[in-house]
């Protein structure tokens, strides 16, 4: 019979997974299905999600509340791991953890009882390690406050409603699961600690090899070899082996781990003969096959590297011919700033006698207008000398002028022939009145 325990550890929520049973990979330190015996959960990994989610938002609420800030604490689930008899009951679990709960302020969350681990003896007996897992919510429910505290706050401590999880409250814990349970408890003051699973599995296959278990291994590879026509020397080995194994299990100098490794090395380093060859033959098929795609490969790299060459080639003369082309292009663009620079000084020099011209129909038309007073004269003259070329000053160069330009110079000299005309009248009204006067005067 087993004496009663109670141990925390840190828990998380993929732990929920691990206790009902529906993670992804079954653990590998189970019994045989054969051995198993059933396991009881009161929730599924799924509701305890829920209802963990459910538990920290109002612990969360209840904390900025109290507090006045939001809450932080990350480490709220911590599971209790339970020593129990075949005759405990889920109802057996469920009494001694209301009282804990009751003792400490947490929330129970799941409960699983685990049926189908241990192990299987020398004398082939399955011995089974029957434990609970509880998965507890430790924020108490009211304030949002972490209740597995191995120290208290000075303001905790001086309220004096916490307590904290100390040796001697885990002391009285460890009452409250031997009394609920009916156990006999362990020793007061034990320093030792509840293996894990792979701990458990570890110190199992430290235990010494017996000679029974070489013996069991022994006939089957005897069975094995046989089957795959083994040689008489691959059986010697085998003997030889087994004898070795034998007299370091009788000098207790031999683990279960270390026998189990030693046959895993016989059975991989001494295939039959068939065996080999079978495999050799598979390796040359399969180097085969390599090297034939290997082939196909090089084939189309090759036609790949022709192709490219081919290319290069082409484009070698592409660029060829574009450097000539290039030349001659750059020879004509010489010769077409040279001849820019010729009509540029030409253009200059005919501005320069377009303007002198201007002038020249300038005087040609005032010297007419002088000739004939009248405004008719003017115009017959100004139509003359119309289409005479006039220079506008554009910048720091000379333009013919345009349309627009050429009206408006017929405006302005027409305005100035009519004040030309209006002043000559003037002039010779004014040398009739005097010659009219001196005759008068005269007489």
């Amino acid at each position: 019979m087993a004496k009663s325990s109670i141990n925390f550890q840190k828990a998380s929520k993929g732990g929920l997974k691990h206790n009902d049973r529906s993670e992804d990979h079954e653990p590998d330190y189970l019994l045989p299905p054969e051995h198993r015996l059933e396991n009881e959960v009161d929730r599924s990994a799924m509701e305890a999600e829920k209802f963990i989610n459910e538990l920290y938002g109002d612990a969360s609420e209840k904390y900025q509340q109290t507090f006045g800030q939001r809450l932080q604490s990350k480490s709220y689930l911590w599971e209790a791991v339970i020593n129990l008899n075949k005759n405990h009951t889920m109802e057996d679990v469920k009494r001694a953890v209301k009282k804990i709960e009751e003792e400490t302020g947490f929330t129970a969350v799941q409960i699983a009882i685990h049926r189908d681990e241990g192990h299987i003896n020398e004398r082939g007996v399955v011995q089974y390690n029957f434990h609970a897992h509880v998965t507890f919510f430790t924020l108490d429910r009211k304030t949002g406050e972490q209740l597995y505290r191995k120290k208290l706050t000075e303001r905790q401590e001086k309220e004096g409603r916490l307590k904290p999880m100390n040796r001697n409250r885990l002391s009285k814990l460890q009452d409250i699961v031997a009394e609920s349970l009916n156990m006999e408890r362990g020793k007061r003051g034990s320093k030792a600690q509840r293996m894990g699973h792979k701990q458990y599995k570890q110190a199992k296959q430290q235990e010494q090899a017996k000679i029974k278990d070489i013996q069991e291994e022994n006939k089957q590879l005897r069975a094995k070899l046989k089957e795959q026509g083994a040689t008489r020397e691959q059986y010697a080995e085998l003997e030889k082996l087994v004898r070795e194994l034998k007299e370091q299990a009788r000098a207790k100098d031999l683990t279960i781990a270390e026998l189990e490794n030693r046959l895993e090395a016989f059975k991989t380093q001494k295939p039959t003969q068939d065996t080999t060859l079978s495999q050799k033959d598979a390796q040359i098929a399969n180097l085969e096959a390599e090297n034939e795609d290997l082939k196909r490969k090089v084939a189309r790299e090759e036609l790949k590297v022709n192709t490219l060459v081919k290319k290069h080639i082409k484009l070698d003369a592409e660029n060829e011919e574009l450097r000539a082309e290039n030349k001659e292009l750059k020879e004509e663009v010489s010769k077409l700033k040279e001849t820019v620079e010729r009509l540029k000084h030409q253009l200059k020099v005919w501005s320069m006698k377009g303007k002198e011209k201007t002038i020249e129909t300038i005087d040609k038309a005032k010297s007419l207008f002088t000739k004939s007073p009248t405004l008719d004269d003017f115009r017959v003259t100004r139509d003359k000398y119309k289409r005479a070329v006039v220079e506008i000053r554009d910048g720091n160069d000379w333009r013919p002028a345009n349309e627009a330009e050429l009206n408006q110079f017929d405006k302005l000299n027409e305005s100035k022939a009519k004040e030309e005309i209006e002043r000559k009248k003037q002039m010779n009204e004014e040398r009739g009145q005097k010659s009219r006067g001196y005759d008068i005067g005269g007489r």
